[in-house]
């Protein structure tokens, strides 16, 4: 890995550390955990996996509604809507930095 600890010297470290790569197989075995409590669930004996698995499809993501190309843009916010949203947003910034200043100046103390 000389190439990218030699790309990682820009950080000005005093020592630029060894780097040692493995190849994660997570999502492989939680593939083949999944195929078996599925075949479980069917009444089927588990076998040996195919050398070509894939990942299954979230649940989730399986339910999510397909967006009609055709369909009109949500219609956009007033310009006092969103001045409003923007000092909603810079009072709670201006709260925090209150906050973390008073912080400091009681050393710390919360």
């Amino acid at each position: 890995m000389p190439f990218v600890r030699g790309k990682l010297g820009f950080l000005r470290l005093k020592r630029i550390p060894e780097l040692h790569l493995r190849l994660d197989e997570t999502a492989e075995r939680g593939t083949r955990v999944l195929d078996i409590l599925n075949g479980l669930s069917d009444g089927v004996e588990p076998g040996h996996a195919p050398k070509a698995e894939t990942l299954p499809t979230p649940v989730g993501l399986a339910k999510l509604p397909v967006p009609d190309p055709d369909a009109p843009p949500p219609p956009r916010k007033s310009s006092a809507e969103r001045g409003e949203a923007r000092r909603a947003v810079a009072a709670a910034k201006n709260a925090r930095r209150d906050l973390k200043r008073a912080n400091r100046s009681n050393g710390g103390a919360r």
